[in-house]
């Protein structure tokens, strides 16, 4: 895991989940983004070999 690229997921001091739900539900929002943003990425690099292909 890159901390450095994950903003506002740093593992400080202040960040202190109360219960395994909390820090369940942390967890699946990091994944959530994640997922996103690897989704993101694919549709990208399928629509520019697309292209490609097409040219």
């Amino acid at each position: 895991m890159h901390q450095e690229k994950t903003k506002g997921y740093k593992m400080d001091k202040r960040f202190t989940p109360r219960t395994n739900e909390e820090m369940l539900a942390a967890v699946r929002a990091f994944q959530a983004r994640q997922k996103v943003m690897y989704d993101r990425l694919e549709t990208k690099l399928e629509k520019e070999i697309y292209q490609e292909e097409m040219a």
